[in-house]
């Protein structure tokens, strides 16, 4: 899979560099030219290697770089034996002074990602409340999450749900949820506990571990003490938060 063909860096005077005079005394402009397209093919590659193993692979690069294929074979051989511009294994060619620097360039934007997520992070608050708009059901069908997880913990990205948008769970906690009671009744527990911090306040520093405790006092997986209307979600309500 070619990775993105935004950038690599290309020193200005790299046509005073000791191996590409060299090449050049050989192989002029033309080669010149032959190189840098070989170095763009490479850039464009996961590993930043580029495969030649194979019967008209040659045939097929020349024909990309409008090049008599007998003379370009000549000219990658010359690269990697004669001028030590290129490595080879005889499956892949490569440029290391490209790798170094893309080594560079992928450890930056690595940081300017991670640097991103932690901006994205600090205005959660912000993100819930646009998410508080999406309809239930599709926030109960459990997506994967786009965030890494190895960088950030989801545990700690929650959304609201339920009526009232105070019920404060992670996908993580959702997909669990759906697992253990099934669709219907996670989204009852949901509601029951939304209408439960709206109506008398409650306060809870996990609200995926108050459903759990709930669900282990009853065996209908309904507290016993909150058996009146605030506890009780209507067909209807069922029907519109699943269609």
């Amino acid at each position: 899979m070619a990775k993105d063909a935004y950038y690599f860096s290309h020193d200005s005077n790299a046509s005073q560099d000791p191996k590409i005079l060299v090449m050049c005394s050989v192989y002029k402009a033309e080669g010149y030219g032959w190189y840098w397209m070989l170095v763009e093919m490479m850039r464009e590659q996961e590993d930043y290697r580029l495969p030649i193993k194979g019967k008209y692979i040659i045939n097929a690069l020349a024909l990309k770089m409008y090049a008599d294929a007998e003379r370009l074979h000549q000219f990658i051989d010359d690269c990697v034996k004669e001028f030590d511009l290129f490595k080879t294994d005889d499956s892949f060619i490569w440029s290391e002074s490209l790798i170094k620097r893309m080594q560079g360039f992928d450890i930056k934007r690595e940081k300017a990602r991670l640097s991103a997520l932690k901006r994205w992070h600090k205005n959660e608050p912000e993100q819930c409340e646009r998410n508080a708009n999406v309809p239930k059901t599709d926030a109960l069908r459990v997506k994967e999450s786009k965030v890494n997880k190895s960088k950030v913990k989801e545990s700690i990205l929650k959304q609201k749900f339920g009526e009232f948008n105070n019920v404060l769970l992670t996908s993580g906690e959702i997909d669990k949820l759906n697992k253990k009671f099934g669709a219907e009744e996670a989204l009852r527990q949901i509601e029951e506990l939304s209408q439960g911090i709206k109506s008398k306040g409650y306060k809870y520093k996990s609200h995926y571990a108050t459903i759990l405790t709930w669900a282990r006092k009853d065996n209908r997986q309904k507290p016993k003490a909150r058996d009146g209307p605030a506890g009780q979600l209507t067909g209807k309500a069922l029907e519109d938060g699943w269609k």
